[in-house]
Order: structure tokens, then sequence, then C-alpha cells
């Protein structure tokens, strides 16, 4: 627009010069009709440069055709050379309009593909900007999960030798981590039928829905048989499982599960459900699994912090309480009793004649006999009944909150029930016999020493007066 403004001046100028020269020359006006060839020129001269100014198709053959016509008409005439200059004016003045324009027109398509490829940066721009805030919180929820692993790794640590505590911690943590789980469950390989058995569980909201059986379902034994983590994005569309399999009426949209495993066993199921189907991602399944593999160390850590102590307190032969162990125990159970004013008995056991059975049928021979008098006495006491081999062939028994009375006739219902047990020794039948001595808390000692050493010399006389028999007093 600004080269045609510029155009249009000198043209506006030029034709007040042309209608001037025509209209003052008046001795041309009477010879207009000869002067007719020049003057039709001229005309179609002045509408070609108005149409190469408003037309598309402007360009240096007008130029040429308008200078053509001036020369014509300054040789035809002699005041032709004014006419001839006006109209070369005209061609100078339309090519200057034509470059004029031609120049806007460039510098138009530059601004327009300049903007064009501003616009499309700023887009990619924008683009980049959208991917790096995705993939900023994307790695934002990980940090975040990282961190809370290690805190969940640094929880299931405190509990080494408590089982129950572990896996309530697994669960609670499992909630903490994944945002859209209503509940965690785990459920544990028990032997000896190596059945799946439901061993912690936690509920986001109360109250907490039932959960029958207490045994795992198509789920749990999916993952066991396959072992590996499963994500099932809407029970009730997923063709591996009937809409039933979790066994019971609890609402269940979506869960992911993995294994336990510790050195290639499968020691249970770590589970996350919800009651909203599409809720898990794969994702939340790669961190459950994290999850398990740190609670399945942990839990296989508790069990041999567990069997460790077990074997420290416990006797390789009869798999009764060893002798230290059976005097810390005392000590506790008899201050329990002084708290609480209640009594505890003390029965030390001897088996008459050992070391005829040695000689006679062999030290093998001898391992059965121990074996079998710590079976019975585990089937005749109670379970709360601590009771250890004290030595050799010499065994322990405290009752809690039993007297004198009770404890010798519990004393002599073990003496009785061993003697009737006959015990088969390569190939002959052995009788057994013991000699028991009897102690209790507080009438023969209130400390644990004094009542043992009574208990002892109680033995020593029973099997003074003759063996297979109960000294309680």
């Amino acid at each position: 627009m600004i080269a045609r403004s510029r155009t249009f001046g000198p043209l506006t100028v030029g034709g007040v010069l042309l209608a001037w020269f025509l209209s003052s020359q008046t001795v041309l006006l009477p010879r207009i009709p000869a002067h007719a060839p020049w003057l039709l020129p001229l005309l179609v001269a002045w509408l070609l440069v108005i149409w190469g100014l408003v037309g598309p198709m402007w360009g240096a053959t007008q130029a040429l055709v308008l200078t053509a016509i001036a020369v014509d008409i300054a040789l035809d005439t002699r005041q032709g050379w004014f006419l001839a200059v006006a109209v070369a004016s005209f061609a100078g003045t339309a090519l200057a309009a034509e470059a004029g324009r031609t120049v806007w027109q460039a510098r138009e398509r530059a601004a327009q593909a300049a903007g064009e490829q501003a616009e499309e940066e700023v887009n990619t721009l924008e683009e980049a900007e959208v991917q790096l805030t995705a993939a900023t919180e994307a790695l934002s929820i990980r940090l975040r999960r990282y961190v809370t692993l290690r805190e969940v790794t640094e929880a299931l640590s405190r509990h080494p030798n408590d089982l129950e505590a572990l896996l309530a911690t697994v669960t609670e943590q499992v909630l903490r981590v994944l945002d859209h789980a209503d509940g965690v469950l785990v459920s544990l390989v028990e032997p000896p039928r190596r059945e799946l058995v439901l061993r912690g569980v936690r509920w986001r909201r109360d109250p907490s829905p039932a959960i029958t059986p207490k045994t795992g379902d198509l789920f749990d034994e999916w993952v066991v048989r396959q072992g590996q983590p499963l994500i099932v994005r809407d029970v009730a569309r997923d063709f591996r499982f009937p809409r039933d399999a979790a066994g019971d009426q609890r609402p269940l949209g979506a869960l992911i599960a993995a294994p336990l495993v510790s050195a290639q066993r499968v020691l249970g199921v770590l589970r996350a459900e919800s009651g909203t189907a599409e809720c898990f991602s794969p994702e939340d399944l790669r961190v459950l699994d994290i999850v398990a593999d740190l609670a399945a160390m942990a839990i296989e850590n508790t069990r041999l912090y567990v069997r460790t102590a077990e074997l420290a307190i416990t006797d390789d032969l009869t798999g009764l309480a060893v002798h230290r162990y059976f005097h810390e125990r005392c000590d506790e159970e008899l201050a329990r009793a002084r708290r609480h004013h209640a009594p505890a008995s003390v029965l030390l056991i001897d088996l008459d004649h050992f070391k005829r059975y040695n000689d006679t049928y062999g030290h093998s021979a001898g391992d059965k006999l121990l074996r079998t008098i710590a079976q019975t006495l585990r089937r005749l006491h109670n379970p709360g009944d601590l009771i250890a081999r004290y030595g050799g062939e010499e065994f322990a028994v405290l009752l809690r909150g039993v007297g004198r009375e009770e404890a010798g006739r519990q004393a002599e219902a073990t003496r009785a029930a061993l003697a009737a047990q006959p015990i088969v020794l390569r190939q002959g039948a052995a009788a057994i016999t013991v000699s028991i001595g009897v102690a209790t808390f507080p009438e023969d000692g209130e400390q644990k020493d004094v009542l043992l050493q009574a208990a002892d010399q109680r033995l020593y006389r029973a099997k003074e007066n003759g063996r297979n028999q109960v000294c309680a007093a």
C-alpha cells in the first residue's frame, strides 16, 4: 500500500499536465481529426498505465509500449515532445510503482514466513514445556516414592523377632505408598500342607469388610503358581478369573499382587485391592513388587532370628528348653507370682537307672528314652507350663499358679503315666521309672535358688527312699 500510494502522486501530476496540454493547444483542437492517429494510441497508453497499476500483470512490457508511443508522437508533431515527455514520465512512474510493489510483496512474504516460523517455534516450545512439566511431575512422584520406600525399609527393620508386628507394618506401609488402595492383605505359605493362610490385613476406612475364608483365593494362587506379579485392572472384565474369584461378598474392582520370594522360594503373597476398577497402574505394581521384595527379606530374617533364638534355648535332642533358659524364665515367673500373690511350683524329674539303659541297650537307645520322656511331659502338662531338659537324664517343670497340693498330684500323674508306658529298645520292652522332687513358692522359698535347692533335696530323698516315687514335703 505504501509503494502504490507513492505511485499515484506522479501519475496525478502527469494527468493534469496532459489535460492542460490538450486544452491549451487550441491550434490542435481544430486538427484533432488530423491527429487522431496519435490521440488513440495516447488514450490506449493511458488505459494501460491505469490497468498496470491496479492489475496483477504490470511489468516491463507495458513500459516499453508507452515509450514506443511517446517516440511515435514526438516524430509526428512538433508539439508532441511535451506529450512524449509526459508519457515517458508515466512509464517511469509505473516502473517505479512496480518495483515498489515487488519490494512490498517480497517484504510481506518474508514477514508472513517469519511469522509462521515464529508461530511454529512458539508451538514447539509450548509442547516442550508441557513435556518437561509432565516429566518433572513424574520424576517428583518417583522421587517421593523412593524416599517412602527407604522409610519402609527402616520401618521393616524395627521388628527383627516379631513376625506379627512385622506383617502389621507391611500392610500399614503399603497403604501409605499406594494412594488408590482400599485394603492390603498378606498371606503366607504355611507348612506342612503349604497352603496360603491370611496372616495380615489392613483397611484404609472403617468399617472393615469381612474376609472369608482365611485362605488364599484364585488371585493369590495364581501369583504363587506363576511366581510373578499380577495386575487385574477390572475384576469384572478380566477373562482369566471368574467374577467370584475373591470368594466373598466384599466389593472388588481392581487389584495388584506380588509374590514374597526368598531364595527362589515363594513365602506368600502381598496384595493391594480397591473397590474401584481401573485405578492401579503398572507403576503401582512395580512399587508393590519392590515392597514385596523388602517384606520377603524381612520375613525371612525374622524367621531366622526366631529359629536361631529357639536353637539357643532349645535342646537339640528333646526339643525342650535348655538349662539356662529355664533359669531365666524361672526368675520372671517368680517375680510375676510375687506381684500377683500367686503360687508357683517346680518339679525336678530324674530318670531312674539311666546308666543301666545305656550300658544294656547303647547310647542310641538312651537318646530314644529321653525323647519319649520329653514327649510324655509335653502331652501331660499345660502349654503355659515351662518344661526343660535340666541336664543329662534330669528334667524340670515350672507350674504357673499351682500350689503344693496340686503340684503333688501332677507329679504323681506324670510318674504313673511314664511307668505305664513301656518303651521298646532293641526288640525288647523296657519299663520307665522316674523320681520326682516338688517345691512350691512361697512356702519352700521366695528366691529361685532356694526353691530349686528345696526341689533338688526332695528329689534325692525320693531316690533314697527307693526311686519311682514323688517327694513333695
